[in-house]
């Protein structure tokens, strides 16, 4: 099997991606991405961290982090030396005919103290059962428990979170929690819904599925060894009906508009993939689809209102809007961006809208 730090640094080669543009990309410190490339994982101060910085360098590479996980745990395996009981072989003498006797008289021992044990409890249970007092365990109340932890309790705000400490998130009308698991080398946090987290740089940003969407969103603004300072924000999906999309979920300066008429045409979209990438998607509000995909792939969707789209290499993904005549490329090469194709209306004119999401 290939190494996978070679495997890594070929698809990294490949791209056309320098050391020092992964590190700006990614914020991940260069030892660890020379150490990942060289298979030297001593350089990680545990497997919990190694495997998250493998899962952010393979998606921002394009590749499917789940399977460069499992291909990980495949070498560690291999390289997993022998018990030394398999080694030493077994004596002649059978034993099984002792042990199973041994094993009869120890049951019939028990049996015996533990009849014994019983009478004697039930006996000294009747001749005390008025002095017995029951205790419960005392239980906080919902709102005592939401007191002892920070609350998000609007839509955006920044928390100076120390380790464990957490924040109580109300996502349709369910109390969930996110906290700080870890602070050094690299921010981790965790939330009640089981999923964990790196945040591996300043300015990093991960977003938390809560309750069957990404609910929400955490950016590193700032940490050390004692402190992290969080930007917390409930995410906001975007649904867009026949009036119009409301502007706040564009970025002015990077709004295009891709055609305007007095008819909104369903979107008959081709989409070709140059490069190898990963694609996430969302039509219509629906469920968001995934997959790593390979160069020469091609298929189509059908759109009605809007469609939102995750890529990590922009310049793969060549977009055909058939019944429009429309053909244009997503972004760069290399590019990770988040867009949203959508038709808005203006009085009588129907004008379909791409842009960057905020």
């Amino acid at each position: 099997m290939e190494p996978l730090g070679e495997f890594l640094k070929e698809i990294r080669t490949q791209k056309r991606l320098s050391i020092e543009k992964v590190i700006e990309d990614t914020h991940i410190l260069k030892k660890f991405i020379i150490g990942i490339e060289a298979d030297d994982f001593t350089v990680f101060p545990g497997e919990a961290y190694l495997k998250g910085f493998l899962r952010n360098y393979s998606e921002y590479l394009g590749l499917e982090s789940n399977e460069i996980i499992r291909r990980f745990e495949k070498i560690k395996l291999s390289e997993t030396p022998s018990p030394i009981e398999q080694l030493i072989p077994k004596p002649g003498f059978d034993y099984s005919r002792i042990i199973f006797a041994l094993v009869i008289l120890i049951a019939i021992s028990l049996l015996g103290s533990g009849m014994f044990f019983i009478y004697n409890m039930i006996t000294t249970s009747n001749q005390t059962a008025q002095k017995v007092v029951v205790k419960k365990e005392k239980t906080l109340p919902q709102s005592e428990i939401v007191e002892k932890m920070l609350i998000l309790d609007k839509d955006e705000m920044v928390f100076d979170l120390k380790k464990d400490q957490k924040i109580g998130v109300t996502i349709d009308d369910v109390i969930n929690t996110v906290w700080l698991s870890n602070l050094d080398p690299t921010v981790v946090i965790n939330s009640s819904s089981g999923k964990e987290q790196f945040l591996i740089g300043n300015g990093y940003t991960n977003k938390f599925d809560m309750n069957g969407k990404d609910d929400v969103e955490i950016v590193l603004n700032f940490w050390d060894s004692k402190i992290a300072k969080l930007l917390i924000r409930k995410s906001v999906t975007v649904f867009v009906n026949e009036s119009s999309i409301d502007s706040k979920y564009f970025i002015d300066d990077s709004v295009e508009v891709l055609y305007e008429g007095a008819d909104k045409l369903p979107l008959d979209m081709t989409i070709t993939i140059s490069d190898d990438t990963f694609l996430r998607y969302q039509i219509d509000g629906g469920d968001e689809k995934e997959a790593k995909y390979s160069k020469g792939n091609s298929f189509n969707l059908n759109v009605e209102n809007q469609i939102i789209v995750w890529v990590s290499n922009a310049g793969a993904l060549n977009i055909s809007l058939n019944k429009l005549g429309k053909k244009f490329v997503l972004g760069e090469p290399g590019q990770m961006d988040v867009k949203i194709i959508a038709w808005t209306k203006n009085g009588d004119i129907n004008s379909l809208q791409i842009s960057s999401l905020k």
